[in-house]
């Protein structure tokens, strides 16, 4: 990246990805404490539901595309509760998921230029606007989530900065949801 756009991303951290240890030790550990098997079995029978509500505004339309009514939203649904984005921001973060996951095919296929990379910071700053004070909100009044998990992670002392929960999150949100999605 540095021979592409030197100046852009400066001093943001690298995904888990892009690290080797000790940090990315740290990263999954810090990571790893959030995602609890009682987040995980208290959304089991909600991602049921989901998929249930999905089904039945499909069969209500006699005729339906199952990969827009069902691939497309099941994954992201499931990983914004996961994470605990209130549901009238899903939208939102449903358009953040597809163009992360679009900027990511593109970059494998066509490589890196510096254009699509600021982009890519583009939705990374915009994404943070949305999500820091989110997270600043769950350090003050817990809830049963991720994003409440990874503000609260601490692993020998170490807790992860903003930016490292955001790019932890937006592994999750690109790796969740189109793995998912082509599962589907």
């Amino acid at each position: 990246l540095a021979q592409i756009a030197p100046e852009i991303g400066e001093g943001r951290p690298p995904s888990m990805l892009g690290t080797d240890p000790p940090e990315h030790t740290r990263l999954w550990s810090l990571v790893g404490k959030a995602f609890t098997p009682r987040i995980i079995q208290r959304l089991e029978a909600r991602m049921a539901e989901i998929a249930e509500q999905l089904l039945d505004e499909a069969l209500a339309k006699r005729e339906v595309d199952l990969v827009q009514a069902l691939s497309y939203p099941l994954p992201v649904t499931v990983i914004a509760e996961i994470i605990g984005i209130p549901p009238e921001d899903r939208a939102r973060f449903k358009a953040w998921s597809d163009q992360a996951v679009a900027n990511l095919g593109v970059a494998f296929m066509a490589g890196v230029d510096a254009e699509r990379l600021r982009r890519q910071l583009a939705l990374f700053d915009e994404m943070r606007a949305y999500l820091v004070p989110l997270a600043e909100e769950r350090r003050h009044a817990p809830r049963e989530d991720l994003l409440t998990g990874l503000v609260r992670a601490e692993h020998e002392g170490s807790k992860l900065s903003h930016d490292e929960m955001l790019a932890a999150l937006v592994l999750l949100l690109v790796a969740g949801n189109e793995t998912t999605t082509t599962l589907i």
